[in-house]
């Protein structure tokens, strides 16, 4: 029960926090038994403690010092891996906050969390079958549930055949209102050591783009 209450918030509250916290404000004199949704069972036990998880998920996070990129990959052999360390090795040259993720491994709302607190996002994957993997739509088919507007993407992945993965993650990324005035940065098969540098280099100018 307690997994299904925070994912209908996550796909449905979300986007809606600044109401949330304006509807708790309302209600917060009042002495409440029991809370009737609309959907789902009425809530007896502990009504307080489910509005107090709604302020708690509706609060903003708390903004860090400085510019942060988070780098998500999803690869198959290690070559897109290899390009996100490079792009954040570049992004750290140009004075961002970078960190690397695995879309693999890393939980969904936490991944949802740290976005809204970062200033950009980079998204890379291989691309099988004309497509990007299945684990970086998962990721991208959740983001419309956040705030955007206004902050930066970019796509990127190694590929072996047509390379269409990272400009359809460009072009979702757009989508989103991201900006993303950098295109997909791309290589074929196991990067080579211009490939690697090329990474490093698209990671810093996605540091200037974010500090100016």
């Amino acid at each position: 029960f307690s997994y299904s209450f925070r994912y209908y918030y996550d796909v449905i509250f979300r986007p809606f926090k600044e109401y949330v916290l304006k509807a708790l404000d309302k209600i917060e004199g009042l002495d409440i038994e029991a809370i009737g949704p609309s959907h789902g069972p009425i809530l007896r036990r502990d009504p307080r403690g489910y509005l107090e998880k709604y302020r708690e998920w509706s609060l903003e996070p708390k903004k860090e010092e400085g510019k942060k990129l988070l780098i998500f990959y999803a690869s198959a052999y290690g070559n897109t891996r290899a390009l996100a360390e490079e792009i954040a090795r570049g992004a750290s040259a140009g004075g961002v906050d970078a960190s690397v993720l695995d879309v693999t491994a890393v939980d969904l709302v936490r991944a949802l969390e740290l976005i809204e607190s970062a200033d950009g996002m980079a998204v890379g994957s291989a691309t099988i079958n004309g497509d990007a993997v299945k684990p970086v739509w998962d990721l991208l088919s959740s983001l419309a549930t956040l705030k955007l507007r206004g902050k930066l993407g970019a796509a990127f992945g190694s590929y072996g055949w047509s390379g269409e993965g990272p400009i359809m993650i460009h072009d979702r990324l757009k989508s989103l209102k991201l900006k993303a005035p950098l295109e997909p940065y791309r290589a074929t098969l196991v990067p080579t050591e211009d490939d690697l540098k090329g990474a490093e280099e698209f990671g810093k100018n996605l540091a200037q783009e974010l500090i100016k």
